[in-house]
């Protein structure tokens, strides 16, 4: 069905009409909600070779579509090709493949991302900052974890009980207790987080 629907559209721009943002639409969620992912990036890449404008929710789709599939790689790898060509990526799509990098420990990937949106002025939120800490902390990075909190804190998003909880597993599994102790009393005081589990 799908497959017709792109020929049709093909043979409709090869005679020199174009067809709307509502047409791309339809045909690249088609094939996404057939679960044809990778066609559906097709499709897209091909109409805008014809010089049909791409609209930004197709993209937003495509990308965290990728990030929905386990695939935070290939919608980061998306994300760079399309951005050459003029698409300018909104907060949540950077949140939606950091969470989803770090969810599969791609750290670096990540933070690179991260520090991309900063320069774009834009500002990770909860979630993103949450997944960098937790990705961190789990990879034995938990001194970078704590950072990132504190950078956190400083851009007025303030952590959430697993957020803490998970700075402060990475430091025991690192066998650093004395972080843990003062860990513990800060977040207590600045937070006001107390949780047994911590």
């Amino acid at each position: 069905m799908m497959q017709e629907a792109r020929l049709l559209l093909l043979d409709v721009i090869g005679n020199g009409i174009g067809p709307d943002s509502f047409t791309c639409w339809i045909v690249v969620e088609g094939y996404g909600k057939e679960g044809r992912l990778l066609s559906a990036i097709n499709v897209a890449v091909e109409f805008h070779r014809f010089g049909v404008s791409i609209p930004r929710d197709i993209y937003d789709y495509l990308i965290v579509a990728l990030c929905q599939e386990n695939r935070p790689c290939a919608g980061k790898s998306f994300l760079e090709r399309i951005c050459q060509a003029g698409y300018e990526p909104k907060q949540e799509i950077y949140n939606e493949l950091i969470y989803s990098l770090c969810k599969h420990n791609f750290v670096e990937a990540a933070l690179l991302l991260k520090a991309e949106m900063v320069l774009k002025v834009l500002k990770p939120n909860l979630v993103a900052y949450k997944a960098l800490v937790n990705c961190l902390s789990r990879l034995s990075r938990s001194v970078e974890g704590e950072s990132l909190m504190g950078e956190m804190v400083e851009s007025v998003v303030n952590p959430d009980i697993e957020t803490c909880r998970a700075l402060v597993n990475g430091f025991c599994e690192e066998r650093n207790l004395d972080k843990v102790e003062s860990l513990l009393g800060s977040i207590a005081k600045k937070f006001q987080i107390y949780d047994t589990m911590l």
